[in-house]
């Protein structure tokens, strides 16, 4: 996104909120399902066999228009004849369902072939994962008491996840960059912090420099916290 912003900005102002949403689908797609798309990178790239858009596009529409959901019938879009919004948005929501569908079985494949080396690197693998678990420590039980999530669930959780921090992450990450553009004092604070935290790192991009990273990053946290409550107090 950086490399982006410095090679298409040429002194001009930018509009941000699309950019961070981006940015926040980008994030949000690798922690939770364990896909990974680079910032500019064609969606061609990303369709795999036997798909027509990529993940991240039937998310994002989905997400965006999520009210069609609520307001048209499911007969509806049977239809032939639909306004190219809904229409997408139907075509998206299916896809996204075969795609969930997809990464679950995926999932679940992995933990039965190779159940005791299996690495839970993303928040689906660790739901189907636990779920497994206790699915071979219970038996197929459906009584509500059972401890394992079902696949319906497994899904229904990872969307609300979608759902819940989508508009607000992206919105916070647009207010702190506007915020900062016009604070040269707080960018210099906030830089000498990365630079005491990074500088030494080689591969800021792996898991590990995240790991050690992250608890130190106490004024980036600070910032945040602090744009939150702006927005708020705008709200209010």
């Amino acid at each position: 996104m950086t490399d982006y912003y410095i090679n298409k900005s040429e002194g001009m102002v930018i509009d941000a909120v699309d950019d961070t949403r981006r940015l926040y689908l980008h994030v949000f797609t690798s922690v939770c399902f364990g896909v990974e798309y680079d910032y500019m990178a064609p969606e061609e790239r990303y369709i795999p066999k036997g798909h027509r858009r990529s993940y991240k596009d039937c998310l994002h529409t989905t997400l965006k228009d999520l009210l069609i959901l609520r307001l048209v019938p499911n007969w509806a879009f049977k239809l032939p004849a639909l306004p190219k919004r809904i229409k997408d948005f139907g075509q998206a929501s299916t896809e996204l369902l075969q795609y969930l569908n997809e990464m679950i079985s995926s999932a679940e494949k992995q933990f039965r072939e190779n159940e005791k080396d299996m690495k839970v690197g993303n928040l689906l693998t660790y739901m189907v994962c636990k779920s497994e678990e206790m699915r071979e420590e219970q038996g197929d039980s459906l009584s509500r008491d059972r401890l394992y999530l079902t696949r319906d669930e497994v899904r229904g959780n990872l969307f609300t996840y979608s759902l819940g921090g989508h508009e607000s992450a992206a919105h916070t990450l647009t207010f702190a960059l506007y915020l900062l553009a016009a604070s040269p004092q707080i960018q210099d604070w906030l830089f000498e912090e990365l630079d005491a935290v990074l500088g030494h790192e080689r591969d800021l991009l792996s898991p590990e420099t995240f790991t050690r990273a992250f608890p130190r990053l106490i004024r980036s946290l600070a910032i945040m916290v602090s744009v939150s409550y702006l927005i708020w107090l705008d709200g209010d």
